[in-house]
């Protein structure tokens, strides 16, 4: 899609408050353009004349189009849409619907909005996760090297429980090398093929993959490995979920 040049002076005209106020409080609230001062006034008198139910009735076809309308304009799916009455109420909405629970980690930043903390303090509460906040950088941005360290710390320590688990099972044996280990997690089972346990595992909804020593010819003929069970873990895995893997593997072997 190419990029689309302004008219600003089209703009300045369908808007009437920019012929009487010079206004910079736009964060707050922009002022309206004619046709949206239009369609919702226009609205409101038909509420006033036949009702407010029966006006939501009269245009479902108008209000559908918008949805249309935006995801054209965003380049997404009308499904993907969701029209809330102000900022913080669709935040509010996206960030309480996540299912979090003891030992999640909130990340935020220096300059936080304050009913979005309200929201974090309520929530770690509530649930035991707990707030992390990201410091700022020589710039006073959010420092992007020290969020990518907390996020990375997660997955390190996710793994290296799930490498502690492992290796309290009879007949598995965790076959990851070096001091400073990733989120990736090799390991193989006495007597079962690799393939085989990722089936099983497969049929109790448990995603993991083979690596074949066609991967890593030199270090795995090395060691005599054909090939290895690959569980790698991500931000949003938990430690319940390494639980649950851990358990499930353990009644398969």
């Amino acid at each position: 899609m190419g990029s689309v040049k302004l008219d600003w002076q089209r703009a300045r005209q369908d808007t009437p408050g920019c012929k009487t106020v010079l206004h910079f409080n736009n964060a707050g609230a922009a002022l309206m353009p004619q046709p949206v001062l239009d369609a919702v006034v226009g609205h409101l008198q038909l509420e006033a004349q036949i009702g407010g139910y029966e006006a939501a009735a009269q245009q479902v076809e108008a209000v559908e189009r918008v949805y249309d309308a935006v995801a054209t304009l965003l380049g997404c799916q009308r499904q993907e849409v969701a029209l809330i009455e102000n900022a913080t109420r669709a935040w509010d909405m996206g960030f309480y619907s996540i299912p979090f629970q003891k030992g999640d980690r909130i990340l935020t930043g220096v300059s936080e909005y304050g009913s979005n903390f309200i929201a974090f303090l309520q929530v770690a509460r509530k649930t035991g996760a707990t707030i992390e906040v990201i410091p700022n950088d020589e710039f006073g941005q959010i420092s992007i090297p020290k969020l990518r360290q907390a996020i990375e710390h997660r997955i390190r320590h996710l793994a290296e429980r799930l490498r502690d688990q492992l290796s309290d099972i009879d007949g598995v044996k965790v076959q990851d090398l070096g001091q400073k280990k990733c989120g990736i997690v090799s390991f193989t089972v006495a007597g079962k093929e690799p393939s085989e346990i990722k089936q099983l595992l497969s049929e109790k909804k448990i995603n993991l993959s083979v690596s074949s020593a066609q991967g890593t010819r030199l270090d795995m003929d090395a060691r005599g490995l054909a090939s290895v069970l690959r569980a790698s873990v991500h931000y949003y895995n938990t430690e319940a979920e390494v639980e649950r893997f851990s358990t499930t593997l353990a009644s398969l072997v």
